[in-house]
């Protein structure tokens, strides 16, 4: 019966862990636009970026939660997994196609696109139809070994070492 409690509250922690993440990677690509002044030749370009990474967070969230719910129901992993897939394809892409002429800007956005591509690279990387496939994409961009899932912690951290490299108020965007 304890083994049983234990399990539980691991899997209640565990999923409210989740929750939080949520919230804040998809705060991370929604503080990308941020990351530029209005007047910035490459702003529409990086609030374009911010946009695709938000929308692509909040498909992979919505069908990442139907597929825990029912890991049976028809379709769920196939929805997960074309969600999964539309961000780590098109996000680089797109960063690509992108063109942001300012190298600072550049880095910045590139390094919260890497942070969210790791987050649904770990998210993927828990199912083992969609790991394999996970780690070739992250071989292909250099990324390495699939990570683990992030807590809001470990996520707050990476933005503020890898975009923000002391800048106070680019910290301040993402808590």
């Amino acid at each position: 019966m304890k083994k049983i409690l234990v399990l539980v509250l691991g899997l209640l922690l565990f999923c409210a862990g989740c929750a939080f993440a949520w919230a804040t990677i998809i705060a991370t690509a929604e503080a990308i636009a941020q990351l530029v002044v209005a007047i910035d030749p490459d702003a529409v370009k990086v609030a374009k970026i911010s946009q695709i990474a938000v929308t692509g967070l909040e498909a992979v969230e919505a069908t990442y939660n139907s597929y825990e719910a029912d890991k049976t129901g028809v379709g769920k992993l196939a929805a997960f997994q074309a969600a999964v897939e539309a961000v780590q394809q098109n996000l680089p892409a797109d960063l690509a196609a992108a063109q942001i002429t300012n190298p600072t800007t550049k880095a910045r956005v590139t390094a919260a696109v890497n942070i969210i591509l790791d987050y649904v690279d770990a998210l993927a990387g828990q199912v083992p139809s969609m790991a394999q496939k996970t780690a070739a994409l992250r071989g292909i961009r250099g990324a390495g070994a699939i990570p683990k899932v992030m807590s809001k912690r470990q996520i707050i951290d990476q933005w503020k070492s890898e975009v923000c490299n002391g800048d106070k108020t680019c910290a301040q965007l993402v808590q």
